[in-house]
């Protein structure tokens, strides 16, 4: 086999728990054992695959931003309240909700193979340093929960409190009546 064929990344990935164990005997640290094993996973990527990463992260993050707008907009909208503080109406936010929302479906779908190798690159590494890879992402993901319920109730609060404005009502009353509302 030719040494300069670059190495897959799939076969760098199998390889990778190797490579960790020949750098501990180097007595080399995690932090530079990671930072080494991160700087090989991204060489063994594409720079489509690279852009596409910062693509979906940003197209992530547009779709939380949006939902969380769609959701005020539907809440006020409910309410009876049809002024809104953004220059564009709820419609036009659906509307780029769901072609975000596409999206980010078609990068996932396409490109699921890099996304796959990504978590398996995770797996190994922490694994092959004595981290727990599970706990570490259940962690990760009751942390992005917490996160989300409390974005829900700032969105809850901020709408209990323009009712309460505008129809001059106590906010105690208005937040009960936001919170019917979304159980309704």
């Amino acid at each position: 086999m030719n040494e300069t064929m670059k190495e897959s990344r799939k076969d760098w990935i199998k390889n990778l728990k190797a490579q960790i164990v020949n750098l501990r005997l180097l007595d080399k640290n995690d932090k530079e054992i990671k930072k080494q094993t991160n700087k090989e996973f991204t060489q063994h990527c594409t720079f489509i695959e690279l852009c596409v990463q910062k693509i979906f992260m940003v197209l992530l993050l547009a779709f939380v931003l949006f939902g969380v707008h769609i959701s005020y907009a539907i809440l006020m909208w409910e309410m009876n309240i049809y002024e809104f503080s953004t220059s564009f109406s709820p419609y036009i936010s659906m509307l780029i909700f769901a072609s975000i929302s596409i999206l980010l479906l078609g990068v996932f779908a396409f490109w699921f193979s890099f996304f796959v190798d990504w978590l398996k690159y995770y797996k190994i590494i922490n694994d092959a340093l004595d981290e727990h890879f599970y706990l570490k992402l259940s962690k990760a993901l009751l942390i992005l929960t917490f996160i989300g319920f409390i974005i829900f109730m700032i969105m809850i609060f901020v709408v209990g409190w323009r009712i309460s404005e505008i129809y001059q009502i106590p906010l105690g009353r208005s937040l009960f009546d936001t919170f019917m509302e979304i159980i309704d």
